[in-house]
């Protein structure tokens, strides 16, 4: 399989977040506890989804999947935008923490022609 096809299942399952939260997602409520605990585990996760979301963007003309963290943005700034985000909005706790950390991000760090 070439790599846009993988990078494309992964997006996709990185984007299946309008389901409703199974016990195999992260949820967001899930993340509200592991970034109210500092778990080591919550910056991994927030980093990971940054990761899929930013090589997914290098692949599709989505949107949905833009922002604009600049390069000197931290990884501690990215796991403390995610965290916020997710303290400050408890109504999406039952949704899956990616989405959550996707919204952080693009509310964050918009891009200019948002």
């Amino acid at each position: 399989m070439g790599l846009k096809f993988t990078l494309a299942i992964v997006a996709m399952s990185l984007l299946a977040t309008t389901q409703a939260a199974r016990s195999e997602y992260v949820t967001g409520y899930d993340l509200s506890k592991w970034c109210q605990e500092n778990n080591a585990g919550a910056v991994g996760y927030v980093l990971g989804v940054y990761d899929g979301f930013t090589t997914a963007q290098r692949y599709t003309d989505r949107p949905d999947l833009r922002s604009c963290v600049a390069p000197e943005v931290s990884r501690g700034q990215l796991y403390e935008v995610a965290c916020k985000y997710t303290r400050d909005n408890p109504q999406t706790w039952h949704l899956s923490a990616s989405s959550i950390v996707w919204s952080a991000f693009h509310d964050a760090f918009p891009c200019n022609s948002d």
